[in-house]
């Protein structure tokens, strides 16, 4: 829609004029919004009580995450933490996501933690990159830490027709465990 595409636009502007070439998760989900894509409930946070009470808003379970541009591989320096269940455990993770990336990633510009309603399903990562010799390029596999274990990623130039996205998505393990491996 013009307005999903307007707000897209608005995320992609901000970065740019920031001279970021990629985009936070929050702004990724801003663009997926923006074209009525659901995403789980979530916040970024500054603090354990700040965290209890966002917990609280959103609803067990939620999965924690260190918020940095400069760290990439979040479970590798202990920035997640997943099936926080009360209040109390929300801040303990609190205080050891934010430990834990200051010891491990000294001088990382942190923006806080972020809060996401758990949901089941396979977690994927979808990207785009604009390539010097081959141009915009889409990559869709599994998410997570399977992304950088398996590297398992299927690629596409972009403008892609309907079909070319389907074969995309069909021909990766991504999708053989998100319909069900058995």
């Amino acid at each position: 829609t013009g307005g999903g595409r307007e707000a897209a636009k608005k995320v992609l502007d901000k970065a740019k004029t920031e001279g970021r070439d990629s985009l936070s998760e929050a702004e990724g989900k801003e663009i997926l919004k923006a074209y009525g894509v659901p995403t789980p409930g979530e916040a970024t946070v500054n603090s354990a009580d700040e965290a209890a009470k966002e917990c609280d808003r959103i609803g067990y379970p939620v999965v924690m995450k260190i918020v940095s541009p400069d760290i990439k591989h979040k479970t590798d320096v202990g920035g997640v933490v997943v099936g926080v269940k009360n209040a109390d455990d929300a801040k303990a993770a609190y205080t050891k996501i934010m430990d834990s990336c200051t010891k491990n990633v000294p001088g990382a510009k942190i923006d806080g933690v972020s809060i996401q309603q758990m949901v089941s399903g396979q977690e994927v990562i979808l990207s785009m990159i604009r390539d010097v010799q081959f141009g915009p390029v889409v990559s869709f596999g599994l998410g997570g830490i399977y992304v950088e274990i398996l590297r398992e990623i299927s690629q596409a130039h972009v403008p892609m027709t309907e079909e070319q996205l389907d074969e995309m998505i069909t021909s990766t393990k991504a999708y053989k465990l998100m319909s069900g491996a058995r």
